[in-house]
């Protein structure tokens, strides 16, 4: 794919680019789990701010970390349910 299509908005899309929904979903993942998950101020990405697919695919990268983590603790707590423990709440944003 070429840089122009990659951001290239298309009015049957409501004028969305693939870039534009790449950072949409980034930011899905960065503001659920970071503020909502971590307490942590961040601020929302603009499109505009990623200008080629390198750009986004180390924003992802960056991202996966932070899903990765949440993924193994989610598993980690089923376990416990599963073997009988209940494990305590766990309030995301006052763990250091």
């Amino acid at each position: 794919m070429s840089p122009a299509s990659y951001l290239q908005p298309l009015e049957a899309l409501g004028g969305e680019s693939i870039r534009n929904l790449h950072v949409h979903v980034t930011d899905c993942y960065r503001v659920w789990l970071g503020v909502r998950g971590l307490g942590r101020t961040i601020p929302k990405l603009k499109p505009e701010s990623i200008i080629d697919v390198q750009e986004m695919r180390a924003l992802f990268a960056a991202t996966d970390l932070l899903v990765h983590e949440f993924l193994h603790r989610g598993q980690i707590t089923k376990i416990a349910r599963i073997l009988g423990t209940i494990p305590p709440k766990m309030n995301l944003s006052k763990i250091k």
